[in-house]
Parts: structure tokens; C-alpha cells; sequence
């Protein structure tokens, strides 16, 4: 289980989160990007969505085990769809 140190800045959560969730950040051609892993819901070089970064910052601050990032995500797909 991973746990966000307190009193960090809000974007430096989301980096923990996601590299948690086993993304990685890809420097291509001067700019940064996220490259999520095979088991994430987005294609690879897409940034996540609103509510799926929302999500996942939710569920690591209360505590979720961050090792099956698709588990965070289901609740969001049948809303989405």
C-alpha cells in the first residue's frame, strides 16, 4: 500500500499517485508525458482523464492498495458509459 506524505503540494500528489498506479513520465521531444501501464483504461500516451484522476487521487489518500489500477477505475467506466 502506498501513502502520500501530508502537506505536499496538490500536483505533486497526482505524480505520486500515478507513478504508484506503475505510470512512468517519458521526456519525448522537450515535452513530458505519462505512460501508463497495459492494465490502465486509456490508451498509452494520453493523459488520464478528470475523473479518473480524481478517482485514483481519492482512493490512494484513503488508503486503497494502489497494485491493480483498473480496480480504481471500474466504478468509472459504468458511469461513463
Amino acid at each position: 500500500m502506498t501513502r502520500i506524505p501530508l502537506g505536499l503540494p496538490e500536483p505533486v500528489q497526482r505524480i505520486f499517485v500515478w507513478c504508484a498506479l506503475g505510470c512512468h513520465f517519458v521526456y519525448e521531444a522537450g515535452r513530458w508525458r505519462i505512460e501508463p501501464p497495459a492494465s490502465m483504461r486509456f490508451p498509452v500516451g494520453t493523459a488520464p482523464t478528470p475523473i479518473q484522476d480524481r478517482t485514483a487521487h481519492a482512493a490512494v489518500l484513503a488508503g486503497a492498495p494502489v497494485t491493480r489500477a483498473g480496480d480504481l477505475f471500474a466504478a468509472d467506466a459504468g458511469r461513463a458509459a
